[in-house]
């Protein structure tokens, strides 16, 4: 059982190992997702939604008293939450702009972004939604934190849109983080009409995401000159993924991270090791393997040595060569049972750790 425990380890470890690479060096090789939304919409009535502006309303004010750090960005923690505003001008009418960029996909455009629901909830005169739930999920942010256990950000929003002549609006709150993931993950997307060829992207948010349990016990919160610098350079990598995202959609050109279920990569070394084991398990199963080692129980003693067919006068002992007559050394008998228990078992183990990981 200790040997069954160790494997499983090695072989757990060895998988989130390279996924944890494929999220930082690899991401054409994640798997994209399709999950349910993840709340009743019950739950939430129109005044959730409208509410959704005033929420946002003192968020904004603060931002707006805050100067830029280098004229595309400003940034402040809130509690233990960061507070932020990052913006583009594209090379882009607006008009143009708007017809292909669709603000209400405006989340699944983002960086990183794996995959989720949406649903609308209310529309206007156009047929464009105004509201609408949504759930949504992103690797790891930053992506390196994978490698030390951190979570797919996984967080349910409600949502409201404006639309206007000269801009659009997606505005969000999360109500729900299913895998623990995120606190707080709310912000707005706005496009706004910069002249005549041009428009500009802003994006603002408040978020607070579950750190893995190693950087808790660090604590960066007591070294700010370490803290401030990746907080800044996370945030600046992420929506530079994420506006080169919103120009690739406008321009026609595929930005997607990941693969489809219908179209899987290579299976995960814990996939093929599994199915080997399985394999083994049901050849040692077909083969008489079983039955010879039932024939040796039964016929083994303290002295398990086999009988000769006759001895000649000079000593030689002779045997048939009749399989039924020759036993196999106890050891073999004894490493050949061990195998096909721990083949079972850890089959079984290793189906059971997929089906879960599988639900999650």
């Amino acid at each position: 059982e200790a040997l069954l425990c160790a494997v499983g380890y090695v072989v757990a470890g060895t998988d989130e190992l390279l996924r944890a690479w494929s999220t930082v060096f690899a991401k054409h090789r994640v798997e994209r997702v399709e999950v349910p939304l993840g709340f009743e919409l019950g739950e939430y009535t129109e005044t959730d939604y409208r509410g959704i502006a005033d929420y946002l309303a003192p968020l904004e004010r603060l931002l707006d008293g805050l100067r830029p750090t280098d004229g595309s960005m400003r940034w402040r923690y809130l509690d233990s939450s960061v507070l932020f505003e990052v913006s583009r001008v594209l090379e882009a009418p607006y008009d143009q702009f708007v017809e292909r960029v669709d603000v209400s996909q405006g989340i699944s455009l983002m960086a990183d972004y794996l995959g989720g629901r949406v649903v609308p909830v209310g529309q206007d005169d156009q047929g464009r939604p105004t509201m609408q739930a949504e759930r949504n999920i992103y690797l790891a942010q930053p992506n390196y934190l994978a490698f030390w256990g951190g979570k797919p950000i996984d967080v349910c929003k409600i949502e409201l849109i404006e639309y206007g002549p000269r801009s659009q609006r997606l505005m969000w709150r999360t109500i729900a983080s299913p895998n623990g993931s995120a606190a707080f993950d709310d912000g707005s997307l706005t496009f706004v009409a910069e002249g005549q060829d041009r428009t500009r992207v802003t994006v603002r948010g408040r978020q607070l995401f579950t750190l893995p349990p190693f950087w808790q016990a660090v604590d960066l919160d007591r070294f700010p000159a370490i803290k401030n610098p990746l907080v800044e350079d996370a945030y600046r990598r992420f929506f530079t993924a994420t506006f080169d995202n919103l120009e690739a959609c406008y321009e026609g050109r595929d930005f997607r991270i990941g693969r489809d279920p219908e179209h899987p990569a290579a299976p995960l070394p814990t996939a093929a090791m599994s199915a080997l084991l399985d394999l083994a398990r049901r050849w040692l199963a077909e083969q008489p393997l079983a039955d010879r080692l039932r024939r040796l129980e039964r016929g083994a003693g303290t002295d398990a040595r086999p009988v000769p067919d006759h001895v000649d006068a000079d000593g030689f002992r002779h045997f048939s060569g009749d399989e039924a007559s020759t036993s196999p050394l106890s050891s073999t008998r004894t490493y050949l049972a061990a195998w096909q228990q721990f083949a079972d078992e850890y089959t079984a183990a290793l189906s059971a750790d997929w089906s879960r990981s599988m639900r999650l």
